[in-house]
């Protein structure tokens, strides 16, 4: 798939948006947009953002699920490209990571180890993720949980 070259889309300068909030977060920025290739759905929930866009002309390509999701080489989650965000955050009310579902194609965000990931971050994410310690522990150096948290991901891909 033309999407996933993503060798030959760094050589070129070139960042394809596949995540929604990736997507919206694009469309806000000052960065130049290319091209567009949305389900009618996707359009409709978009279209003011893409006019709103600096650039004269962007060309949308307008399709069925289905032959999309071929050309992108990706299943299509809800009308966009499925790659969830995840926040590797300790928080009271964020999913332990035994059982986050990490098993798809995932970002995973990793904060700094004494101010951790923003409140920006954390919002723009799909879900937040965080590794169960003894209650007398409250953080991991951050290479330790980017370590247990792709040993998991690798786990639930059934690569070990």
């Amino acid at each position: 798939s033309t999407l996933q070259r993503v060798v030959e889309h760094e050589r070129a300068g070139i960042f394809v948006a596949t995540n929604v909030k990736v997507v919206q977060r694009l469309l806000a920025s000052r960065f130049e947009v290319l091209s567009a290739l949305l389900t009618e759905s996707w359009l409709e929930k978009l279209e003011v953002s893409l006019k709103a866009r600096p650039e004269k002309a962007i060309p949308v390509y307008v399709g069925e699920k289905p032959p999309l999701e071929k050309i992108a080489g990706y299943h299509l989650h809800q009308g966009a490209v499925g790659v969830r965000c995840v926040a590797a955050h300790l928080s009271p009310d964020a999913t332990k990571l035994s059982g986050a579902d990490l098993s798809g194609n995932t970002c995973i965000f990793f904060g700094a180890e004494s101010p951790g990931l923003s409140d920006a971050v954390i919002s723009a994410c799909d879900d937040v993720v965080k590794i169960a310690m003894q209650s007398h522990m409250n953080s991991l150096n951050v290479a330790a949980a980017t370590a247990v948290f792709l040993y998991e991901a690798t786990r639930q891909r059934g690569n070990m």
